[in-house]
This record gives C-alpha cells, structure tokens and sequence, in this order.
C-alpha cells in the first residue's frame, strides 16, 4: 500500500514539474520576446483563398529605437524590391530608381514591419493562449506549439488578422470568424530569444475562406547596433509619386 502510494506521489510530481516546466519557458519567452530591440528576419507570408496564393517573402535587418530597416521583398515572379526605412521615411527601389516617401508614424506599413521583423505578432499569440501551449524540448531550443480551435484560440488569431489589416479590418471585425489555429514558436535554451516561428490562421472573412500563414526565422537579436542607410540613397532619392503614394500609403 505505501508502495503505490509513493507510486503516485512521484507520478503527480513528474506531472505537476512538467506543468511547472512548460510554465517557466512560456514566462520566460514571453519576457524575452518583449526584450527584444533589434536584429535580423526572414518573413514568409502567404494568403491562400478562392483566387490563388500569393506569398510574399521579407528579409532584412531592423533597430526598434530607433526605427531603422534594410528590407529585400521577393513578390512571387516579380523581381526583388529593396526598401529602406528610417523612422517614418520610406526609400523604395522601382525599376532601378530610389523614391522616398514620408508617412505617418502610425502607418499601417510601419506598424506591420515592426511587428513581423520583431515577432510581435507570435509573442502575442503566445502569452494569449500561454495556458494551452504544449513544450517540446530540443538539443538547443524549446518549441512551444498549438494545434485547435478554442475560443481562447481564435479570439487571439483574430486579434492579429484585425491588427494587421488596421481600419479596415477594425470596420469588418464582426465579419471575421477564425475556425482554426496552428502555432510554433521556437526559441534558444539560454536566452530564450526566437529562432523561429509559425502562424497558420483558417478564417472566413465576408463569406470567404481564406487561410494565411507567417514563418519567421530570426537571427543575431539584440547584436544589431545600427542599420546603416547609404547617404546616396538618401540624397539623391526622388519624391514618390503622388497618386502611386495615395494608393500604397492611404
């Protein structure tokens, strides 16, 4: 009888420090996602839908404070776009001529930038459904994952999908319902930082199916000490087009 007993106790031990465990690296990730100041990403969006799949693909390196990228953008079979931003300054690259465009610092361009070059939007997902995450233990990361629909789930994903799409996903937000989430998030041992990501969002938005999935993998967070932008883009970029910036940057 005091065999079993003791039986048990060490069970519900091994399973109260494995809760214990999974605890602890979501706390920690969650405060190292939110230590996070600079560094490089390569972001691969996709949309898939009635129409097709678009995938856009961003890489580049970042400062948070202040503001500072180097982006390349691979768009499918259209060649490469270089982008620079400083601040709330554009530089775009368009057939081999560099433009510059100033904009709002609360943009829908910056703010989507920042949050997919930081890992914003995954470190939302992963303190918003902290308690359903399940711990996966490599040699030299942790991968924390979801797989399902719960309300706590896609009330999280739709906080994003809203997010990103700003005024107008705020107008449509009642014509959004999420059906499904699958979510990695992978970060180093020691630090905790993110090596990489994976959101994958299933929703309907005005009657339509539509799945989008972000993978990021991150690189030499919080080493960046400055993106440099080379003073000949700078001085010799010519102003946007007016109508082409009304379209891109309304």
């Amino acid at each position: 009888m005091k065999k079993a007993m003791l039986f048990v106790l060490g069970v519900c031990l091994l399973a109260l420090g494995g809760c214990a465990n999974t605890s602890k690296v979501v706390s920690k990730s969650a405060d190292a996602a939110d230590s996070i100041k600079s560094g490089q990403a390569i972001i691969t969006l996709k949309t898939t839908n009635s129409t097709g799949t678009q995938q856009t693909i961003d890489g580049g390196t970042f400062t948070l404070k202040p503001f500072v990228v180097a982006l390349n953008q691979s768009n499918q079979s259209q060649p490469t776009s270089h982008y620079y931003i400083n601040k709330n300054m554009l530089y775009i690259q368009m057939n081999k001529i560099w433009y510059k465009q100033k904009v709002d610092k609360n943009s829908q361009i910056l703010s989507n930038t920042r949050n997919q070059m930081s890992a914003k939007s995954a470190s939302q997902i992963l303190k918003g459904i902290k308690k359903d995450l399940k711990l996966k233990t490599n040699d030299k990361t942790y991968t924390l994952s979801y797989d399902g629909d719960s309300k706590k789930a896609t009330n999280t994903a739709k906080n994003i999908l809203v997010e990103q799409s700003g005024k107008a996903g705020k107008q449509n937000a009642d014509k959004i319902k999420v059906s499904h989430l699958t979510f990695k998030y992978t970060v180093n041992k020691k630090s905790y930082l993110p090596t990489k990501s994976h959101i994958k969002i299933q929703y309907t938005s005005k009657g339509e199916s539509s799945t989008s999935t972000v993978d990021g993998s991150y690189a030499d967070i919080n080493k960046v000490k400055k993106v440099d932008i080379p003073q000949n883009i700078i001085t010799s970029s010519k102003k946007f087009p007016a109508g082409l910036a009304k379209y891109m940057f309304k």
